[in-house]
């Protein structure tokens, strides 16, 4: 004979289970930020001098995170102002906690922005976003404007040797080798060393790595770039 208070309890358990699966917060499990290749042309004053920051143009950063919850269907979260912003080049633009990007006006060129936030396996860490800083086009200077790095995304085995050159690109046009006057670092020393006047280094372990290279004029305007060195 059916015996009614199993029954009972297997309802009262049903009743639950909705309730308990429900106790644990979604877990964030991914990050994605935009837009992904702003480029911003530094403003002038009417004189043609680097205008102040506070009349250079921002752009809107936006961080959207992915959650994830047992028994719930996938959900998304405007993040933006909760999410922790950086550079790999902090000369080149200024970014605040709400994630907005502005020229620092020490530096033009291109470099990374990424975004941060404690999620269910750890840090969890968002795409890149390639922000450039450009002088107007018919801004005349003598000035390097910007560089080209050689080899531009090389593969290379663990172990091997690496080395670099760039070549640096004027307002008038001009080219130049800047590769023993630049300064050179590696994001990931675990991964690559390079000497920082030289452009030469040694590939260490499977890994990637950005290359990352600085040239100061003589007025002490910073071009900078970078090239990502994949080693396998």
């Amino acid at each position: 004979m059916f015996d009614r208070r199993y029954l009972k309890a297997l309802v009262l358990i049903g009743l639950l289970a909705p309730i308990v699966s429900c106790e644990t917060s979604p877990s964030l499990t991914s990050i994605v930020i935009s837009p992904t290749t702003p480029t911003i042309t530094v403003a002038l004053n009417g004189n043609g001098s680097l205008a102040p920051s506070g009349a250079q143009i921002g752009i809107n950063y936006r961080a959207i995170g992915y959650y994830t919850h047992p028994g719930h269907p996938p959900e998304t979260r405007d993040i933006t102002d909760q999410v922790s912003w950086t550079t790999d080049i902090p000369d080149l633009v200024n970014i605040s906690t709400e994630g907005v990007a502005t020229p620092a006006l020490k530096a033009i060129g291109f470099c990374d922005i990424t975004a941060t936030m404690p999620g269910f396996n750890g840090i969890i860490i968002s795409n890149d976003s390639t922000y450039t800083v450009n002088l107007p086009s018919g801004f005349e200077t003598s000035d390097v404007v910007s560089l080209d790095i050689e080899p531009a995304s090389p593969v290379v085995t663990s172990g091997s040797p690496i080395g670099f050159s760039v070549i640096g690109t004027t307002g008038t046009g001009d080219t130049v080798d800047v590769t023993r006057a630049s300064v050179w670092s590696s994001s990931n020393t675990g991964v690559a060393t390079i000497g920082a006047r030289t452009g030469s280094g040694k590939a260490l372990a499977a890994g990637s790595s950005a290359i990352v290279v600085t040239f100061t004029n003589p007025d002490g305007l910073e071009v900078t770039a970078f090239t990502i060195l994949t080693v396998t």
